[in-house]
């Protein structure tokens, strides 16, 4: 915090949480006082500079003399909080990305089991990225269109490279189109 032992004495939540995190701050050591949580994460602090830095503080209460306290420690955890504010800013980022794409764009495992679409990819089987998630082309289509699309899949894959091909789709909405379709590998780090 910046400040000096006997410092702490005349300060209050107020002097070491910017007003935003205020209440964060008092119910979290309320929370500790009655023994009901052990622990407030990711809490906004002020150093005596004016700079905020994130701490979690792990406490308890205590009886001292007659009185009760809280003993707390805090960790400070700023590396860790940005790092988790640019991931979720990049995700967000990446994900508005693909959503912005109208063309159907889909993302499976090796054995060909969905990990992800984006919004207009949606459209082709009526259902949310959520309900895709997990679940093969046979939970979607004839046998005979899913074992084509798995075909092609187990294809590309074994080449290395990306492949095209020309596919009619049948939409939720029971329009039907003939898409260019291409396929590509991605190697994640396993």
């Amino acid at each position: 915090f910046g400040y000096k032992a006997d410092d702490f004495l005349r300060l209050d939540v107020q002097d070491l949480h910017p007003s935003h995190a205020r209440s964060q701050a008092l119910a979290g050591f309320q929370a500790l006082a009655t023994g009901a949580e052990h622990r407030i994460t990711d809490l906004p602090c002020v150093r005596r500079d004016g700079t905020i830095f994130y701490a979690d503080v792990t406490g308890s209460p205590v009886d001292i003399d007659g009185k009760d306290f809280i003993v707390g420690f805090f960790t400070d955890v700023t590396h860790r909080v940005l790092a988790e504010h640019a991931l979720h800013w990049e995700t967000s980022l990446l994900r508005s990305l693909l959503n912005s794409i109208p063309d159907l764009v889909f993302f499976k495992d090796e054995n060909s089991v969905y990990l992800g679409c984006n919004e207009a990819f949606e459209s082709l089987y009526g259902v949310k990225e959520a309900d895709l998630i997990g679940k093969t082309d046979y939970d979607f289509t004839s046998p005979e269109q899913a074992a084509f699309f798995q075909a092609h899949d187990r294809s590309m894959l074994a080449s290395g490279r990306p492949q095209r091909n020309e596919e009619w789709l049948t939409f939720a909405d029971g329009r039907e189109a003939l898409f260019d379709t291409l396929k590509t590998p991605l190697y994640g780090p396993d």
